[in-house]
């Protein structure tokens, strides 16, 4: 029984719904893994006669596998996931209330209505550790002043180390791109304060990696983005933020994506990703529908708490925020989910270098949101707008909230 079952999964690695010819397999047999190339000779040991044009490709094919998910990629063309980058444009400075000497922070209209000069004064004297947080975008250039100070240095537990990152789409350590999509994600998340030097990043305590897994074009590989988040287990960062995606069946985005992502969750990593910017429910937008990543809606700058126009919904969304007029620097704006995303991971960022463990750091943002009503795009139950300053203000009442990860 256990080799029928084995045989299967083999026979299913084939079929129609398979895009292109590149082939992802996770076999098992029991709870233990199976290589892929060594399908023929157990053929052989159960006494069954195996392909031979099989086992002929199976010797010479490149195969490349993923440690720490069980995956395996049979690989020739790739499939496509599609990620465009929101355009910029300028808008009329506003008044500074954030307290840095960043001389565009007083663009930085979604930062002052969130009230962070408050946010860090008051976290200031709790910050105990800096957060290890991956980009999982089209790369990042570390000569960027805001970002230079933060670039990240991690050892892999499966030997060696990464500075900086690694380029999944060449399979190098080049991280630049000339689709700057990924720089203002990073400069969101953590642009140097106080530097004299445009703006200032939702966190100070943090440690930047580049997951490079998309190329100028802007759309890349399923399977690219499961090496990545496999490379986020081997170096151990602490959060993955994610502001791009793929329209794909619960199927497909499950089967190829489902390991991997389950792999950082068990290991303590937090996964946040953009929900989409198409105006439709974001339950075929992956990685989204995945247990243990936190989907995220944008939200407009202006008046009111609402949904911005083009935001994703549905039960799959977990919390909003700012996504609307969202400064990134270099005297641009930004709009989409993508630019709500990094600041949902920054808030992160600040809660766990203040010690809040990882289990409890998502129900702490999640919980402490702003509601507002949405008939017509309604987010998850209980979901609402970012608060950043009831979460730090709740870690802070309740001591018992923070501790050693």
């Amino acid at each position: 029984m256990k080799l029928l079952s084995f045989v299967v999964l083999i026979a299913a690695s084939s079929s129609a719904e398979v895009y292109d010819s590149k082939t992802i397999l996770s076999i098992t047999l029991g709870d233990a893994f199976v290589n892929v190339r060594d399908i023929p000779q157990r053929l052989e040991d159960a006494k069954f006669a195996p392909n031979p044009e099989m086992a002929a490709f199976l010797k010479t094919a490149t195969i490349e596998t993923l440690k720490y998910s069980g995956l395996q990629m049979v690989a020739t063309s790739d499939d496509t996931c599609e990620c465009v980058p929101n355009f910029a444009t300028k808008e009329e400075a506003v008044d500074d209330d954030l307290g840095v000497n960043d001389p565009k922070a007083k663009w930085q209209r979604a930062f002052k209505q969130m009230n962070m000069k408050e946010v860090w004064r008051l976290t200031e004297r709790y910050v105990r550790r800096n957060i290890y947080v991956a980009v999982m975008d089209s790369g990042l250039d570390f000569s960027d002043p805001e970002i230079a100070s933060y670039r990240g240095f991690r050892r892999k537990k499966s030997g060696g180390y990464i500075y900086g990152g690694w380029n999944f789409v060449d399979d190098n350590s080049n991280l630049t791109s000339v689709n700057q999509h990924g720089q203002m994600v990073a400069r969101i998340i953590a642009a140097r304060k106080d530097n004299n030097h445009d703006m200032v990043g939702m966190s100070s305590n943090v440690r930047l990696v580049s997951l490079k897994v998309l190329p100028d074009t802007g759309s890349g590989s399923t399977w690219h983005m499961a090496k990545a988040m496999d490379m986020a287990v081997d170096i151990g960062v602490d959060i993955v933020s994610i502001s791009m995606g793929a329209y794909t069946t619960k199927r497909s985005g499950e089967w190829v994506l489902g390991k991997p992502f389950k792999a950082a969750s068990d290991q303590g990593i937090i996964i946040v990703g953009a929900a989409g910017n198409d105006r439709m429910l974001a339950d075929t937008h992956y990685p989204c529908p995945l247990p243990g990543v936190i989907c995220v809606g944008a939200l407009n700058i202006q008046g009111s708490l609402e949904l911005y126009s083009s935001s994703n919904y549905g039960d799959y969304v977990d919390i909003a925020a700012y996504g609307a007029g969202v400064y990134v620097g270099n005297n641009k704006l930004a709009f989409g989910t993508s630019f709500a995303c990094p600041i949902v991971s920054g808030a992160l960022a600040i809660l766990l270098g203040m010690g809040v463990k990882p289990k409890y750091a998502a129900g702490i943002i999640t919980y402490n949101v702003d509601r507002f009503a949405s008939p017509l795009r309604p987010l998850k139950r209980n979901a609402g707008a970012l608060n950043p300053l009831k979460a730090v203000k709740m870690v802070i009442d309740y001591p018992v909230l923070r501790g050693a990860r």
